[in-house]
């Protein structure tokens, strides 16, 4: 049954949303068949939900850590945050000082390969218990080749929420997938 309207107390309609375009905390993101509207049938009004939004963002930081384009500073940020970060505990964590975490996240400077795939590391080894249905391994990221922008597409992931079976508790639960990106 759907929650009465926040602004009138009307009833509202729920319906779950083939496609839904987000930029999620920083990254562009497509959610299909995840996202549900609900809208008043009274007043008009509508609210969006996305369902297990840590999750989705933990699914999201790990697949852009997998991807080889080079990192932007508003994904550099996302990835950092996403991890819970703040900046300073950010910086100590990988033995970085924050005005070089700081310049590399408002694009002051660029990230090196080496800085950058010990980011990606850390970040995916914080977050990926949290996103399953993402195959990772840290040897992925030791082989990966950075890419420079404009070299490849653009990250754009289409992400799907699934049933994930979880081997340690022999239950399914739902789970963020991504669609493979051609490179």
């Amino acid at each position: 049954m759907s929650e009465p309207c926040p602004i009138c107390g009307g009833e509202t309609r729920a319906e779950v949303l083939p496609e839904y375009a987000d930029d999620l905390l920083g990254l562009p993101v497509v959610l299909r068949n995840a996202v549900v509207r609900e809208t008043c049938t009274a007043c008009g009004a509508t609210t969006t939900e996305i369902p297990d939004l840590d999750g989705l963002t933990a699914a999201l930081a790990v697949t852009r850590g997998l991807y080889p384009l080079q990192l932007t500073g508003a994904e550099l940020r996302f990835l950092r945050k996403a991890t819970g970060m703040n900046a300073r505990d950010f910086a100590d964590a990988i033995d970085l000082d924050t005005a070089s975490l700081s310049r590399w996240e408002n694009d002051k400077q660029t990230l090196g390969g080496y800085a950058e795939k010990v980011m990606r590391v850390f970040v995916c080894e914080a977050l990926h218990d949290q996103a399953p249905a993402i195959p990772y391994a840290a040897g992925m990221i030791a082989r990966l080749k950075l890419r420079p922008h404009g070299s490849m597409p653009p990250f754009r992931p289409v992400m799907d929420r699934v049933r994930f079976r979880m081997e340690r508790e022999d239950t399914a639960r739902l789970r963020w997938e991504t669609e493979p990106v051609a490179a």
